[in-house]
């Protein structure tokens, strides 16, 4: 008998030695995934709306390339004005150029017409990786805007040799109206489109190139929702303020509405 109690007694100091060694992991009460609609126009839609308060002349960024399987996705620039709008960026499905896989654009829409170049699709190895996006414009012949769209991997428009579109609106500065904009038709669950960021935000003013410095309005619209709707989630990670932090950094995503935050490439 004493040696059964001593055994027991054994036991149960083993026992709390190891409740004292050992952390139990919590229980965790995560929200679950809802399935979020984009299928009706205009599809799951942010944008943010950047005012520096002076004229420009052109925008640039640098932003991660995101894919998806959907009816219709894109991610692009775009400067506006009351004379003309500029647009450079991505897309699958078609919207600015036909074609179902995901492709380079550009396009310029002014009271002179609309033009809009189609420079083939994207090399899939640049997909999740940076590419570069600017508009710039041009005075000689008449004028009109340069266009670069550039990967690690495929360079369809290059800096070194931008694309280039003839308008005589190029010339006359816009009024500083820069949109950064993500753009996808379909239905998801969970994070269906990884996190990203517009980072190294620019405008192009009296032939100088400078950093974004100040945050400007945003818009998150999607089927059902007209304003701020999660998703598509976009917002200031860290808002601009000109070269002291490069122009800031835009975080974009597409979750569903269980969050509202972004995790880049994830």
């Amino acid at each position: 008998m004493t040696r059964k109690l001593t055994y027991c007694m054994g036991l149960v100091l083993l026992l709390l030695s190891l409740a004292v060694t050992l952390t139990l992991p919590k229980q965790s009460h995560a929200m679950p995934a809802t399935t979020t609609s984009c299928t009706n126009s205009p599809g799951c839609v942010a944008y943010q709306l950047w005012n520096s308060g002076v004229s420009d002349h052109g925008s640039a960024t640098n932003v991660q390339m995101s894919g998806a399987n959907d009816t219709y996705f894109a991610e692009y620039i775009y400067d506006a004005s009351t004379h003309a709008t500029e647009r450079v960026g991505v897309e699958k499905g078609s919207g600015f150029c036909p074609g179902s896989n995901l492709h380079w654009f550009y396009q310029d829409s002014s009271s002179n017409g609309t033009t809009t170049g189609c420079p083939g699709d994207v090399n899939t190895n640049d997909i999740n990786n940076g590419i570069f996006l600017s508009i710039s414009y041009y005075v000689s012949n008449g004028g009109g805007f340069f266009f670069v769209a550039e990967g690690n991997f495929d360079a369809p428009c290059p800096a070194t040799n931008p694309c280039s579109i003839g308008d005589s609106n190029g010339p006359t500065p816009f009024t500083a109206s820069i949109y950064y904009v993500e753009n996808q038709t379909g239905s998801f669950t969970g994070h269906h489109m990884w996190g990203i960021d517009f980072s190294r935000n620019q405008y192009f003013n009296n032939g100088v190139w400078a950093f974004d410095g100040t945050s400007g309005s945003q818009v998150r619209t999607h089927s059902g929702c007209s304003s701020n709707c999660t998703p598509p989630q976009m917002y200031w990670k860290t808002p601009p303020n000109g070269n002291s932090n490069n122009g800031g950094d835009l975080y974009a995503c597409l979750y569903d509405s269980t969050s509202n935050s972004c995790t880049i490439g994830s």
